[in-house]
This record gives structure tokens, C-alpha cells and sequence, in this order.
């Protein structure tokens, strides 16, 4: 206890005391502002005006020079990696054309991307490569890392042996023998060039060491020639000095193999190129959600139904779960995979709804007066009542479960609480039926669509 305070002890015992209060409200911005369907994310996107195109991107000629710079580079065992706002992906898959080789493209933004992809999509597109034979000592092991890829398999060995046939097939051909009583294939030295397009190189899915290494290996050859993006701001700390330094293997006249400075260690001679584009990042951000603000997360709602967990905890309101984070598209492909009564109960639950929400909103919007004063909009004043409707939390309007099992009943569709518990599993599988326990222990569930959405699954 401290019998005399001064002015630090009163300081932090004041701070300590008012830290253990909540400074959280339920007021927040994601509660007011519904998120955008892919429809509406469109036609926004198509609206907004255009920025101000860059060089790169409005003057031929500027382009012209960059890719001329990028192959000399790329000839003095250089790769190339561009950074800047903007997607580059249209910029590089131009390069990717006009060269004279082989281009393989890679989409490493992609969520579900693994490196295995960068071998099988040289594989696909390098012709030859597939019937590509080693000598008959590597030739087994070649065999078996091709057979132990098409499995799915992604040991380290399998995929060293598959680096090295690629590199290999890269630095020889097949030609026929000059013998002419022989039908026999021999190898002879015939470089070719490989162009190998890495969009986002900083993605997650190559950030690893192991991936990095495997890369590196790709990198350092001096008939693979590498264009890769970055658009994370800290993406140049993925590598070394030494990775940054280090120059690719140089061939050495007169024997078949290739030495490189500091053998034994990784590198990827990186050149920095400033692509600034400007232009939107919409195919690099496909996979997400074109909702601008994610206000529904079913898997982290703080009180309710998860994915088919059944009867959560707490009294809660259910948070940002209702404002309608599924698309009427999503809807439409559950719908269309359930049963007639799963559609007959949905159907059901959204017009009671929507009824719901219309009350509110006419309620909301001071539809009705009292006395000779009236209680409506004055003359002249906008009609809102429609983005009222549209911001209404569908969570505030649920309906029980005594309700809906009742209706059930009375409609033939489920006669047992078991069997309305199985249609609504269906929905609860999918996020297109959430959940909560009132206050008062009772069970209650709302389809988290904004109105205009619901109108549209139900019409």
C-alpha cells in the first residue's frame, strides 16, 4: 500500500484502474455501411474515374525501351525484378510475348499456388521437355521424381531431380547420331532460352527457405531468364546481400557442365525496374471477396452459429453478422442443391424478413404522425426508405426457432425437431442461415442478406 502518493504512482495507478474498463462500442463503421455484391462492385469499378495513366502503360515507344533494357540485361545474367504501384501483370505478359524463346508464365498470387506449379507449367509448356531422356544412370531417378510429382508427392529429392532434368533439357538436345548404321540419339550441346514470368514472387507461398532455394536453383542458370513482380512493401527483405549479388553460372568452354561463382550457395542477381502502372490490381485480387467492407465472418462470430456447430454461447446481438456478407449468387448455387422443403422453409423465412425489415424501415423513416401535425416527410423531401432498408442489420430481425418449428408443422415440411434441424444444417453449412441464444435462452435465426439482395434469391 502506498501511504504517500506522488505524482507517477498517481499516474499509474489512475491508468491501470480506467484500462481495466471497456473502451469499446458497439458503434462501429462496418455496422453502417453494407458491403458490395460482385454486381455492384462492377458497376462501381466501371464508374470510377480513370487515373492518370502511366508512361509505361500510354506510350508504346517507352515500353518499347524497357523490354530491349530487360533483354540486355537478362543476356548479361541479370534477372529482372519490377516493384511499383500498380498491377504489372498486363506489362510483363506483353514482355512474355514478344520474346524469342520460350515463355513460361507463372501466377504466384494466387491462394491455392505452390512451387510445384512453376516445374509442371515448364513442364507443360517447354515442348520436348516431357519425352526429355538422361543418360540411363539418371535416367531412373528422372523417372521416378515424374512419378512421384504426378502423385502429388513434393520431397526434396523428387524435386532437386526434376530441376535438374529441366536444366539440363535447357542446355541439350536430342540429335540424330552421324552413324548411319546406328538409330541411337546422342546429346549435343544446344542452348535454349527459358523466360520465366513470376507474377507477385512475394507472395506467401514462395516466401519459405526451402521455395526460395528451389528458385535460386532455377535462377542461377544461365538459360533461364527470370521476370518476376513484388508488390509488398517490405518484399526486398525476403533475400540476402548475397542473394542480391550474386551472378548466375557462367559456362565453361570445352566441358559439359556449368560452374558458378560460389557454388554451393543461393542467389538470383537481382536488377531493380521501376513499373509503376497505376492500373488496378482486379485479377492479382480475384479470389477475395469483392465486398469493399467484410462485415460477415461466420467462422469468429463472437455469439452464435459457427459452420453447423449448433447453439452458441452468450446473449450477444450477434455483432457484424448481419449485414448481409453472402451474394445472392452464392445463395442461388445453395438453393439450387437442397431439397423442396429446404426451399419451401427459406423461402418462408425470407419473406417473413423482408416484412420485418420494411415495418422497420417505414418506422424508422417517421411514417407515422400523431395529432394534425402529422409525422411524415416534409414536401419536397428525398424518399430514403430504400437505403434504409438497405442498411437494416438483418440479425435484428430474426425469428425464433419455436416460430419457424411451428410453421414447419403446420406446412408439412418438417414434422420432428430432427428433421428441421436437418434442413437448417444445410443452410448453417453454407453461412446462408445464422444464429444466435437471446438473453432469454431462446433460439434465434436470420439469413444475413441485405433486403434488395434477399428480393432477388427469393423472386
Amino acid at each position: 500500500r502506498i501511504i504517500v502518493q506522488s505524482s507517477f504512482d498517481a499516474y499509474f495507478i489512475h491508468s491501470s484502474t480506467s484500462s481495466s474498463k471497456s473502451q469499446t462500442s458497439n458503434s462501429v463503421f462496418t455496422n453502417l455501411i453494407p458491403p458490395l455484391s460482385q454486381e455492384e462492385y462492377d458497376e462501381a469499378a466501371k464508374s470510377f474515374p480513370a487515373s492518370i495513366p502511366s508512361e509505361i502503360v500510354s506510350s508504346e515507344s517507352t515500353r518499347t525501351k524497357l523490354f530491349d533494357r530487360f533483354l540486355c540485361e537478362l543476356n548479361e545474367g541479370w534477372n529482372v525484378l519490377c516493384y511499383g504501384f500498380g498491377s504489372k501483370r498486363t506489362l510483363l505478359n506483353e514482355f512474355a510475348r514478344g520474346r524469342k524463346g520460350h515463355a513460361v508464365v507463372i501466377n504466384a498470387f494466387r491462394p491455392d499456388f505452390v512451387f510445384k506449379d512453376v516445374l509442371y507449367a515448364i513442364e507443360q509448356n517447354l515442348p520436348g521437355l516431357a519425352e526429355f531422356q538422361l543418360s540411363s544412370s539418371s535416367s531412373s531417378s528422372t523417372s521416378t521424381s515424374s512419378a512421384s510429382y504426378a502423385s502429388g508427392s513434393t520431397s526434396t529429392s523428387s524435386i532437386d531431380a526434376q530441376i535438374y532434368r529441366i536444366k539440363s533439357f535447357l542446355r541439350y538436345t536430342f540429335s540424330s547420331s552421324s552413324s548411319s548404321s546406328s538409330s541411337s540419339k546422342s546429346l549435343k550441346p544446344k542452348p535454349r532460352s527459358l523466360y520465366l514470368i513470376i507474377h507477385n514472387i512475394d507472395s506467401p507461398q514462395l516466401r519459405s527457405q526451402k521455395t526460395q532455394s528451389y528458385l535460386s536453383s532455377l535462377a542461377l542458370d544461365p538459360h533461364i531468364h527470370i521476370v518476376a513482380s513484388i508488390d509488398h512493401v517490405n518484399a526486398p527483405l525476403i533475400w540476402s546481400v548475397d542473394d542480391y549479388v550474386g551472378r548466375k553460372e557462367v559456362e565453361v568452354e570445352g566441358e559439359e557442365r556449368t560452374v558458378a561463382e560460389g557454388e554451393g550457395g543461393k542467389a538470383f542477381a537481382w536488377l531493380f525496374h521501376d513499373c509503376t502502372t497505376l492500373l488496378p490490381y482486379d485479377i492479382e485480387l480475384s479470389h477475395i471477396s469483392p465486398s469493399s467492407i467484410k462485415l460477415l465472418s461466420t467462422q469468429s462470430l463472437s455469439s452464435g452459429f459457427g459452420h453447423g456447430t449448433g447453439m452458441g454461447g452468450g446473449g450477444g446481438t450477434g455483432g457484424a453478422g448481419g449485414a448481409g456478407g453472402i451474394s445472392e449468387t452464392a445463395a442461388l448455387h445453395v438453393l439450387a442443391s437442397v431439397t423442396q422443403k429446404a426451399k419451401k422453409l427459406f423461402l418462408w423465412m425470407a419473406k417473413r424478413q423482408m416484412g420485418s425489415m420494411n415495418a422497420s424501415g417505414r418506422a424508422s423513416n417517421g411514417g407515422g404522425g400523431g395529432g394534425g401535425g402529422g409525422g411524415g416527410k416534409p414536401e419536397g423531401s428525398t424518399n430514403t426508405n430504400a437505403n434504409t432498408n438497405a442498411n437494416v442489420d438483418p440479425s435484428a430481425h430474426p425469428v425464433t426457432y419455436s416460430l419457424l418449428s411451428e410453421r414447419a408443422r403446420d406446412e408439412f415440411i418438417a414434422t420432428s425437431g430432427t428433421a428441421l434441424r436437418a434442413l437448417l444444417g444445410e443452410f448453417r453449412d453454407h453461412g446462408l442461415v445464422l444464429g444466435r441464444v437471446s438473453a432469454g435462452g431462446e433460439e434465434l435465426l436470420w439469413i444475413p442478406m441485405r433486403k434488395e439482395r434477399l428480393e432477388k434469391v427469393v423472386r
